[in-house]
């Protein structure tokens, strides 16, 4: 009986592990689609935690670098739509940073933080 425990935990283990490992590599190669054409985006998993100067730091991102955001979301399971996005971020920001600077998107942070007011904290989107 403790043999079949086993098994079925690390079966799960497993399956687990490789449904994120996929998502990983589907966000990367959403990532490299949007490039393709010309898309630049910074992904995001439903539930995270923004900050409350994020209008600010879009619109920044939107009007100064062309840089817009993308949402991974149900009915993808929250740890798969994190995966996924982490993924596709590992390649966006690389272009980000070839095109702009190693800086930018700190950069842009810090002037909508000011923007807003200087607050800090998190709220979901």
């Amino acid at each position: 009986m403790r043999t079949f425990w086993i098994l079925t935990v690390a079966v799960a283990f497993v399956t687990g592990c490789s449904g994120e490992r996929s998502a990983y590599k589907g966000g990367r190669a959403d990532a490299e689609a949007d490039i393709s054409k010309g898309l630049l985006r910074i992904a995001y998993a439903q539930g995270e935690q923004f900050p409350p100067y994020f209008s600010e730091y879009d619109e920044l991102l939107a009007n100064k670098y062309k840089i817009r955001w993308r949402l991974y979301a149900p009915p993808m399971k929250t740890n798969l739509a994190q995966a996924r996005a982490r993924g596709y971020n590992e390649v966006s920001k690389v272009e980000i940073e070839r095109r702009f600077g190693t800086n930018a998107l700190s950069q842009t942070m810090a002037e909508a933080e000011k923007a807003h007011g200087g607050s800090r904290g998190g709220r979901g989107r």
